[in-house]
């Protein structure tokens, strides 16, 4: 769907998924970077929170996994909710934490 960014992460930001391009796919590196998953991130993040939209605003167009040689499976289509399994918890949509749903 996106990320949202102040500018002063950007930097920052792109820097990370340079130096662990290698170890994980970019998709990947951004649910690490936001969920504060390694010391770096979670240093530099400072204890800030991670939101979510709660619908999906485009239509997944890919089939395969970037990491295994299986199909993937369906994604939530538009206006669909993003929730997990689809996506990793600490990205998806949780309506229990949302105060207005």
């Amino acid at each position: 769907n996106g990320l949202i960014f102040r500018t002063t992460d950007l930097p920052v930001f792109s820097q990370y998924l340079l130096d662990h391009q290698m170890r994980r796919p970019p998709d990947h590196l951004a649910v690490e970077w936001f969920a504060g998953e390694t010391a770096e991130s979670k240093q530099y993040k400072a204890g800030r929170k991670q939101y979510t939209y709660r619908y999906n605003l485009f239509n997944h167009m890919g089939a395969w996994s970037s990491l295994r040689d299986t199909r993937s499976t369906a994604y939530p289509r538009c206006y669909e909710e993003l929730t997990s399994p689809v996506l990793f918890e600490v990205e998806a949509f949780n309506k229990d934490e949302c105060r207005w749903t």
